[in-house]
């Protein structure tokens, strides 16, 4: 029996080294992964697609941008005249190297025109950094929104359930129709209902932001954890000021070098009608060697103007009023959003200023009462009912106020070139 039972405690102990053992091994692959802020904004600099397509852009038109500095290849050449029927024999052979060279005016506008376009690109990054930085944060305000109306609809639907319970109790003694047990049943199942509803936005939520930051597909995972520390600065100016700051965005620059550089294109549709220059050199052979040179110099004549140049110049006019049309296009659509976005300020801070005075606390007491007045039989199931949802609908009110808030921010700090939300 001794050995039995130390066999057995040697076995015990074996027993848990190794579960001790595995515990430790698995604690890697369930660690969680925080993603913050600041950490999200990085990875959208960094991956997000629409930076990589705007960069690969640049890239291309700054080598186009060298592209219309070329001159023509030279054209090397042979000829042979005079030449016998019998084909033995010339009475003249040359060798010919001719190089053609474009107006100089053309090659400079059309150096102006790629050189204004590809800086306007840089300025349209800039823009699309900013629009990154303000998507990246939107949607990890609306994750954190998300996770506290989970929170909020679990807590509902764990006070159904208690409710459902104490009914049940008050129906078997006696204190309890049918009615009221059937209504707690479809209450709690709603709730349930609401509580799977809120899941799925967040899981939606937390996926729009990995693709809004570009995050690799092997690297989302449902582990990573999203802190709740979002903080923001006062509002240092007015409506009037930040609309005095849509000039001085990257957005309204690209626009305006947008329309230079169609201005430039318009200018080398003109240029393209100066007569271009033909140079052509000669070793000549009459029958004793190449003892002979000669030059030949020609200049072109526009004599197809009307289907050479003139399209180009009828497109590049067009393209100025379409690029002017575009930049106030663009403003218009920035004051809108200004204007959006300050009232929505507005409107969302006086909503949170109320509700952190009276409305949260007093849903919250009424609640409380309700819950504790039913147990004991003091309050009907209707009070308590509208108790519930007044204190839902107070906390749901609460929580989309504040996400207004920090939306409103967050769109209008994109025009001065600060940062209100923190995390």
């Amino acid at each position: 029996m001794r050995i039995l039972a130390q066999t057995t405690k040697t076995a015990r102990g074996k027993m848990k080294k190794v579960i001790l053992f595995l515990i430790i091994g698995l604690v890697p692959v369930f660690a969680q992964e925080k993603l913050g802020l600041r950490e999200a904004i990085t990875i959208a600099m960094e991956n997000n697609p629409r930076l990589k397509i705007q960069k690969a852009e640049i890239e291309r038109i700054g080598a186009r941008k060298w592209q219309n500095t070329a001159i023509p290849n030279p054209v090397i050449g042979l000829e042979k005249e005079g030449i016998a029927s019998g084909g033995s024999g010339f009475s003249e052979q040359r060798q010919r190297v001719t190089q053609f060279l474009p107006s100089p005016l053309s090659i400079y506008y059309g150096y102006k025109e790629t050189d204004l376009r590809q800086a306007a690109m840089f300025d349209s990054l800039k823009q699309l950094e900013i629009k990154i930085r303000r998507d990246v944060k939107s949607a990890y305000t609306r994750l954190i929104h998300s996770r506290r109306i989970l929170a909020l609809r679990r807590q509902i639907y764990d006070n159904t359930v208690q409710l459902n319970r104490v009914t049940q109790d008050r129906f078997q003694a006696g204190d309890a129709s049918e009615i009221e047990l059937l209504n707690t049943s479809i209450k709690m199942n709603q709730a349930l209902n609401n509580l799977d509803e809120a899941e799925y936005v967040l899981d939606t939520r937390r996926y729009q932001l990995f693709t809004t930051i570009g995050l690799p597909p092997e690297k989302q995972s449902y582990a990573i954890t999203f802190p709740d520390t979002l903080n923001h600065k006062n509002v240092p100016y007015d409506q009037e000021s930040l609309l005095n700051r849509l000039t001085l965005l990257p957005g309204y620059k690209a626009g305006s070098r947008e329309i230079e550089a169609a201005q430039n294109a318009y200018r080398k549709g003109w240029a393209d009608l100066l007569p271009a220059l033909s140079v052509s050199y000669y070793r000549q052979d009459f029958g004793s060697g190449y003892d002979h040179y000669g030059v030949d110099v020609g200049l072109s004549v526009p004599l197809w103007f009307w289907f050479n140049q003139k399209p180009a110049i009828q497109s590049a006019r067009a393209v100025i009023y379409k690029t002017e049309a575009r930049r106030q296009h663009w403003l218009l659509n920035q004051k809108e959003a200004i204007e959006r976005g300050w009232h929505n300020f507005k409107k969302s801070r006086a909503i949170i200023k109320r509700y952190e005075a009276q409305s949260s606390r007093q849903a919250r007491r009424l609640l409380e009462a309700a819950i504790a007045g039913y147990k004991v039989g003091e309050v009907s199931l209707l009070v308590l009912i509208d108790a519930q949802q007044s204190y839902l609908d107070t906390r749901i009110g609460y929580y989309n106020a504040l996400r207004d808030y920090f939306l409103s921010l967050i769109q209008l700090e994109m025009y001065t070139g600060e940062e209100w939300v923190l995390p």
